[in-house]
């Protein structure tokens, strides 16, 4: 690893200073890790959402293959024009 910190410790602690005394000047909020967050519940709940749009997903496109398949009346959301 190139740690250029440690090639320059001068700059270093000039540059700290110089952020350190920004950040109080702009009282800049630093971002703080949410303690209730659970990085392996969260995995569980990206990969049950996948499952299910993927489930989602293969149904519609299995019923539209369907001979009798029709649009629903607002499909995509649309209306009929009215003219």
């Amino acid at each position: 690893m190139n740690d250029i910190a440690a090639k320059h410790p001068n700059k270093t602690r000039q540059l700290s200073t110089r952020l350190h005394a920004w950040l109080k000047e702009t009282d800049a909020k630093i971002p703080v890790a949410d303690k209730r967050f659970n990085p392996e519940k969260k995995k569980k709940q990206i990969a049950r959402a996948k499952t299910k749009e993927l489930e989602g997903r293969e149904k519609y496109y299995r019923d539209v293959q369907k001979p009798d398949w029709k649009p629903k009346n607002n499909w995509w959301g649309s209306g009929v024009a009215k003219d």
